[in-house]
């Protein structure tokens, strides 16, 4: 009995000493020494840019490590979609030695591999925008770790608008009579070609809105383009400029009236990154400087009791453009008197009568109309105005643009019986 117990006592010694002596050793073999770290230049690309890809295989043991390789391959990249497809690998399509080889890492010592990728599949396919998965896979086998390790990081590729639209009027203010030159200039500012698309030949389009918001012009009213859709392809920092004036006429013809107006240009086209129509704005003003100059004259400024005075209404048309003046009768002018009181003592048409018909007259530029009418110095009821001072004015009786009532001119005269 002494014996057996004596035996179970030593088994058990030996069973824990052996424990102790193998549990430091199996804690060895099951630390990896190395670390496997992929990381890339940048976590945002944009399409164009291409990710640089850094895989680093860090020896972090106190002694060197033996690193085993079955093929010319030591490492690998690839790229994994957001539904965890790979969109890219690249080994594939290479060609790699057959024999293995070996090689050792020292303690603390690193191993660096750096490969570019242009968001491209294998097939040379650019990439959609979106999230992706880069992964660098290290094939070494070594003592503690046999099979590929990975290390994997995340990037976002987008598209961004890389064409730039931008909308000018060559002024701002107007008078009537000039014509606005409007300017779309698109420039490409992609590191490479973008093509637009358009759904047919029209390629851009320019309007005008007036102060309540409402499309009273557009270039393209009117017109016809063929429906068959097209593309423009613009070179890397090329810029298309697109030019068409309006002459402040809405889509019937008709003049605008004075006052502020949003001229703008639209590019129509889709292209890479953006979908939709794409342009700029300008407010601009119009102003009517009154284009006529109204000159009234008598052939003297005394006058004797006999006499008769002739009394000239001149109208000049000092714009460079033509003017049309509106008149609501066939009545064109009028003369009139009026005695130092300011009371009106005679009217050339008193008694008169016109054609109610409207009538428009138009001026050519630098034209005078000349009206000349005479007065006999007596007033409306055909009595000789008394001796004194009086103010005699011609008027123009048509409105047009800059000027919507009468407009007139005076001289003073005296009437004398000596």
């Amino acid at each position: 009995m002494r014996i057996g117990r004596l035996s179970s006592s030593w088994s058990l010694f030996f069973t824990l000493a052996l424990l102790v002596v193998l549990a430091p050793v199996s804690a060895a073999l099951a630390a990896d020494p190395l670390q496997v770290s992929l990381t890339a230049d940048k976590i945002t690309y944009a399409r164009g840019e291409q990710a640089q890809l850094t895989l680093t295989v860090t020896n972090t043991s106190t002694s060197p490590v033996v690193v085993t390789f079955t093929s010319g391959q030591q490492y690998d990249f690839a790229a994994l979609d957001a539904s965890g497809a790979t969109v890219w690998t690249w080994s594939q399509g290479r060609v790699f030695s057959p024999l293995p080889s070996q090689q050792t890492l020292a303690a603390g010592a690193s191993w660096t591999y750096t490969q570019p990728w242009t968001f491209t599949t294998n097939a040379g396919q650019r990439l959609a925008d979106g999230s992706y998965t880069l992964r660098g896979t290290f094939t070494g086998n070594y003592v503690g770790r046999s099979g590929t390790k990975t290390s994997d990081t995340g990037v976002t590729y987008y598209t961004p608008d890389y064409l730039q639209v931008a909308f000018s009027a060559d002024k701002s203010n107007y008078e009537r009579g000039d014509i606005a030159t409007l300017t779309l200039s698109i420039t490409n500012t992609a590191p490479y070609a973008l093509t637009v698309s358009f759904a047919t030949a029209q390629q851009y389009d320019f309007s005008a809105v007036n102060s309540a918001g409402n499309t009273i012009w557009a270039w393209s009213a009117g017109q016809s383009f063929d429906p068959t859709p097209g593309s423009r392809t613009l070179a890397a920092g090329e810029t298309w400029v697109v030019q068409q004036t309006w002459n402040f006429r809405d889509n019937a013809g008709v003049k605008v009236p004075d006052g502020d107006f949003t001229v703008s240009g639209v590019l129509l086209g889709d292209y890479e990154g953006r979908v939709g129509t794409k342009g700029g704005a300008q407010v601009v003003h119009l102003t009517t400087t009154d284009p006529l100059r109204v000159a009234f004259s008598t052939d003297k400024a005394t006058y004797k009791r006999t006499d008769t005075a002739k009394l000239t209404l001149q109208v000049t048309n000092v714009a460079t453009y033509p003017v049309t003046v509106n008149f609501p009768s066939a009545q064109l002018y009028d003369f009139t008197a009026a005695n130092s009181s300011g009371t009106n003592v005679w009217t050339w048409s008193r008694g008169k009568t016109f054609s109610p018909t409207p009538e428009q007259v138009t001026i050519a530029p630098d034209e005078t109309l000349q009206f000349q009418q005479t007065w006999s110095l007596v007033d409306n009821n055909g009595l000789p105005v008394p001796d004194g001072s009086y103010t005699a004015s011609g008027v123009l009786l048509g409105t047009y643009d800059g000027k919507s009532g009468p407009k007139s001119a005076s001289a003073a005269l005296k009437v004398s019986t000596l």
